[in-house]
């Protein structure tokens, strides 16, 4: 027989704390994954916008108790069975679609709930406010901690130059710019510029076998260009460590020693045995305390964080509004901050960089110009979060057709045309960056006799249609495989190359033989990787000028 809380004859005190119960569970429910969230992300608790976050989802929770309350034990089991198994979801990210593991992870829960039903708020309060106070109380630990270093190592070899290795995450090459977004080839030619005053070789037509991050730097670093892309990483949810690294082993066998400055999607800092590195030093991609000094008003940097804060429930980003609201949820899941992190990483790489000494090699992979397009060409933050763009529109049609692959585009003309000036603007911004990093390197008097490497690991990826669609044109391929090259070897010149060369067999030259050879043979066909398993499609890059094909 069902129990009946508040039956008439119950004592008045006896109903109030059901009530209680019923408001506190709720409520806690709602607010202690988000504190244990903000602890996390060192977020001050008493900050305007994290309070009002907090008065945000405690309303929420209040509603929902207030149903619980009225609705007795058959809305009330519900109600308290989704909160907990959104705590999980949120918690663990454990449930990664709609599928058995998230139906019974609810049903386990639900049964749990009905058994307990009788104590069930009671008992749910008196465990998560005990939590919610500890998250507040106790130190974050070591481990949860955004940022992570290891103890510097003993030094390089004196005799051996600085290296900077610089990755730009989605850095499009000079000349797989858009002719339609930069028709006076203004940011091309500041581009090339840039880098030929400093004594650079550009290959402007260089491109990578791979669209993704996670395929392209780890078999990058493994001199590879492999069929099977994702043989070097480990699998998994989250940033990648990397199962072998042959570039640094093969620079600390050369004498150098290794600084990692990272905040991408693939784990560098992960070695093989027996190496060590002098230095890492991880930024997480979205970490919200880099927005602290952002000048935002508050209630956008509410914004920000419920944003970031809503991506790691799978319940939450995948629930699908009707009507008007996608576009509204589809704003909300694309607030990121990981531009504003990579802007934190470059400006404290562009401060330690000064003091390196010979032998050392400062590898540095940062999420810039990567989306989220948040900075204007000055580097100034975008006011507006509604405007921190993907490179691919949020479709929901689309979603509830991801059986129909044919024809099914990342973006149509219109949302092309509005993502490539953003995207070019935080082109611009990073430019002014690897400025500011290059200046003080020579006011520190490492500049001139270092080996400067910089490059991309895939295009903008703001193309129309996946490479891998029937109806991708050349355009799309140059979007997503065209990337920066730039190198500067001591005791050699600059210049201007407009060879159609792949990243792996020019990194693999400038590591290996120290120099780029003549002609294209030496390279291989020009041909990127479509496809993961069993094994990926080969398919024939375009020679490209600006965007266009030959």
């Amino acid at each position: 027989m069902t129990e009946r809380p508040y039956a008439p004859g119950k004592p008045r005190s006896g109903i109030a704390t059901a009530v209680a119960a019923d408001l506190a569970s709720c409520v806690l429910l709602l607010i202690t994954p988000f504190a244990i969230f903000v602890r996390h992300h060192s977020l001050p608790v008493l900050q305007t916008g994290t309070l009002a976050c907090f008065l945000i989802l405690a309303g929420v929770g209040l509603v929902l108790g207030v149903l619980a309350t009225v609705g007795g034990s058959y809305l009330r089991v519900p109600i308290v069975s989704l909160l907990l198994t959104l705590f999980i979801d949120i918690q663990w990210n454990w449930l990664t679609a709609w599928n058995t593991r998230l139906l019974a992870t609810l049903f386990a829960v639900s049964l749990v709930s009905w058994g307990l039903r009788a104590h069930l708020t009671r008992i749910v309060t008196v465990a998560f406010s005990t939590l919610f106070v500890s998250t507040l109380l106790l130190p974050v630990s070591p481990g949860s901690a955004p940022e992570t270093r290891l103890s510097s190592g003993g030094g390089g070899n004196r005799d051996l130059p600085v290296v900077l290795h610089l990755i730009l995450d989605g850095q499009i090459g000079i000349e797989g710019i858009p002719a339609e977004f930069d028709p006076d080839q203004r940011v091309a030619n500041s581009l090339r510029q840039f880098y030929l005053q400093n004594g650079f070789q550009v290959f402007g037509r260089a491109f990578s076998p791979y669209g993704s991050t996670r395929a392209s730097l780890p078999n990058l670093v493994n001199f590879t260009a492999s069929d099977l892309p994702f043989q070097y990483t480990y699998g998994g949810i989250g940033r990648k460590p990397l199962k072998e690294n042959a570039y640094f082993e093969e620079m600390t066998r050369r004498g150098y020693e290794v600084h990692v400055y990272q905040n991408g999607n693939v784990d560098f800092c992960r070695v093989p045995r027996g190496m060590k590195l002098a230095r890492c030093f991880t930024k997480e991609p979205e970490a919200l305390a880099s927005i602290g000094k952002v000048p935002l008003p508050p209630w956008r940097k509410v914004k920000v964080v419920f944003g970031v804060y809503s991506r790691l429930s799978f319940i939450v980003s995948n629930f699908r509004l009707p009507f008007v609201f996608h576009a509204t949820l589809g704003d909300l899941l694309a607030l990121r901050v990981s531009a504003i992190s990579a802007v934190a990483l470059f400006d404290q790489v562009t401060e330690e960089i000064a003091e390196a000494s010979p032998g050392s090699l400062f590898f540095v992979h940062v999420l810039l110009p990567h989306s989220p397009y948040t900075y204007d060409r000055s580097c100034a933050v975008r006011p507006d979060p509604s405007t921190w763009l993907l490179p691919f529109r949020i479709d929901f049609d689309r979603l509830k057709r991801r059986d129909e692959k044919e024809g099914l585009s990342r973006n149509d003309a219109e949302s092309r045309a509005v993502r490539y000036p953003l995207y070019l603007q935080q082109v611009e911004c990073t430019q002014k960056k690897v400025g500011e990093l290059f200046e003080r390197m020579k006011a520190a008097g490492v500049f001139d006799n270092a080996m400067i490497m910089v490059h991309a690991d895939h295009g903008s990826q703001i193309a129309l249609f996946d490479p891998g669609n029937a109806r991708a044109s050349p355009a799309d391929f140059i979007d997503t495989f065209s990337v920066l090259f730039a190198v500067k070897l001591p005791g050699q010149g600059g210049g201007y190359d407009r060879r159609l060369l792949p990243l792996d067999a020019l990194f693999r030259s400038v590591v290996q033989e120290g120099s780029i050879p003549d002609g294209t043979d030496w390279a291989g066909p020009p041909t990127v990787r479509l496809g993961r398993v069993p094994r990926a499609e080969h398919r024939e890059m375009p020679a490209f000028s600006h965007g266009r094909v030959d």
